[in-house]
């Protein structure tokens, strides 16, 4: 039976960045800037419970990606041992640019930017500047259109 390397390597996984001696003593091992095949991956961490894997592509060749490392596992005599029901999650992002400062439209009302700026200096020397702006949907009010 051939090797877990030597089976990746027929693959064409590869990636510029691997954890390192000091990483295998952490929770998550990351692996950066790689390729599965023509696909570009960010990111892919493996974690004692489950595997993360980002990439700027298709949701669907990111699957791909994680059925094909998993057969690979299995394939050199490594079973999956499920404690709980496997479950598969999607995070999509959309980066919008334009071409002039939006944080000026989205920018805190100025009342909360002056409570939060008077808590903190109460209790640190911090000092607040608002740098981001963060919208999230309410999935459970998405309707299913399939």
């Amino acid at each position: 039976m051939r090797s877990l390397t030597d089976r990746a390597r027929n693959v064409c996984y590869t990636f510029l960045k691997f954890p390192n001696t000091d990483d295998l003593q952490k929770d998550t091992q990351t692996f950066a800037i790689g390729k599965f095949g023509e696909v570009q991956i960010d990111e892919f961490s493996v974690y004692g419970d489950g595997i993360i894997v980002s990439g700027r592509c298709s949701t669907r060749k990111l699957e791909l990606f994680v059925h094909d490392l998993l057969e690979i596992v299995r394939s050199v005599g490594y079973s999956q041992t499920n404690v709980f029901e496997p479950e598969m999650h999607f995070e999509s992002s959309l980066v919008v640019r334009a071409r002039k400062d939006l944080g000026i439209s989205f920018a805190p009302p100025p009342t909360t930017t002056a409570l939060i700026r008077d808590a903190l200096s109460k209790q640190t020397n911090a000092t607040y500047l608002p740098f981001a702006t963060h919208f999230e949907t309410d999935v459970s009010s998405l309707k299913n259109t399939a």
